[in-house]
């Protein structure tokens, strides 16, 4: 089965172990992809990236929106530089001397008994009694503050995961499991596995050494016991290391054991 890293840029980088390797750096965008946790090439949250992935890329060849034509500022034309139609060649005619028209020869006529009326204040025409309506109580609805729409969720990148790898060495014929962690570490009946090993006088006090594997999902087992080592019913080379999948028998001498990996997710 092909195992696969994911790199920040999104490309999925796709190998088949032990015979390849992941890229190194990611051939889209140069980054190390040394301490990407790997993971199976079927994996739902790899899939989950493969769809971000398109879906970037969809988003990348729509045209920017500065491309768009910008609406004019108002839906209403502009009006011409003066609302007046421009006067002929030979301009307007003069006005009178006065604004008022020249009085008949005899005069003025005296105004009415009551005087001429006052004109009012304004030229506009008063506003009745009650005043100019007031606003209702919540005022006027704010504009939005962008003219554009908030995008849809599902448009939203989702951060990249954090997964800690833990091994466990579980026992074929007794109901316990040793933990290993996520780092170098000797297993024995004095040291890790202390608590289950330590009525089997065939497992050394220091048997192996365990070292994790930061590119693959396994670990790498040295042989340091009296007894030997098996993997997958081989014996191993003592003190030479030898790198172990997930999923793989080892035995101690006479204790069998199946290394197994579980995702932590922070």
């Amino acid at each position: 089965m092909r195992i696969c890293k994911v790199c920040e840029c999104g490309k999925i980088l796709l190998y088949e172990p032990p015979f390849e390797e992941c890229p190194d750096p990611c051939p889209n965008c140069g980054r190390m992809t040394l301490d990407y946790i790997p993971y199976r090439e079927d994996d739902s949250y790899v899939r989950s990236l493969q769809l971000q992935y398109m879906e970037n890329g969809r988003r990348e060849t729509e045209p920017p929106a500065s491309e768009m034509p910008e609406p004019p500022a108002s839906g209403m034309p502009e009006p011409p530089i003066s609302g007046m139609p421009e006067p002929p060649m030979g301009g307007m005619p003069e006005p009178p001397a006065s604004g008022m028209p020249e009085p008949p020869m005899g005069g003025m006529p005296e105004p009415p008994m009551g005087g001429m009326p006052e004109p009012p204040i304004s030229g506009m025409p008063e506003p009745p009694m009650g005043g100019m309506p007031e606003p209702p109580m919540g005022g006027m609805p704010e504009p939005p503050i962008s003219g554009m729409p908030e995008p849809p969720i599902s448009d939203i990148i989702m951060a990249p995961r954090k997964v800690r790898l833990v091994y466990i060495l579980r026992s074929i014929r007794n109901n316990y499991e040793i933990s290993l962690g996520d780092s170098e570490c000797s297993v024995g009946r004095t040291a890790v596995g202390a608590e289950q090993l330590a009525n089997n006088n065939a497992v050394s006090r220091e048997h192996i050494i365990v070292k994790p594997n930061k590119r693959q999902r396994g670990v790498y087992i040295t042989d340091v016991s009296r007894f030997g080592t098996k993997v997958n019913g081989n014996p191993i080379i003592k003190g030479t290391p030898v790198f172990v999948m997930a999923g793989s028998r080892i035995t101690l001498y006479n204790e069998e054991l199946v290394l197994e990996v579980k995702e932590i997710t922070e």
